[in-house]
């Protein structure tokens, strides 16, 4: 199975990080058209729609995290306020911006690092 992957190529050479685990959960950005409608004056009171430009579209991802390597990795990652490329398992790749970020820790007797993140992001 292909690795998720980050690249940064906001130093001219792209760099990429790669996600030790996938994460668990995903779903397509939908795409979410901007439409009006109103009725017209005729006779026949047809629709009349307007389209303007698609809303802004998000994406969200969730995982976990087992070593503060990755813990600390995925953080500075998630730092970064430019666009980065994130490319998935299935080779779909989407230029984002990140938004948000949460980390919960899940308490292992031998595992002090094991964490569930969520992250959203905005498509650019």
């Amino acid at each position: 199975m292909a690795q998720w992957k980050i690249t940064d190529s906001s130093t001219g050479t792209p760099v990429d990080w790669t996600f030790p685990i996938n994460p668990i959960s995903f779903t397509h950005p939908p795409r979410e058209a901007s439409i009006s409608e109103t009725q017209a004056v005729s006779p026949t009171g047809g629709a009349i729609l307007f389209q303007g430009r698609d809303k802004v579209v998000q994406l969200s991802f969730e995982g976990l995290t087992n070593t503060q390597t990755f813990y600390n990795e995925l953080n500075a990652e998630l730092a970064k306020w430019y666009p980065v490329v994130l490319t998935d398992d299935q080779g779909n790749t989407w230029s984002i911006v990140f938004s948000k970020s949460s980390f919960k820790r899940v308490k292992r007797a031998t595992n002090h690092w094991r964490f569930d993140y969520t992250v959203n992001a905005i498509v650019v």
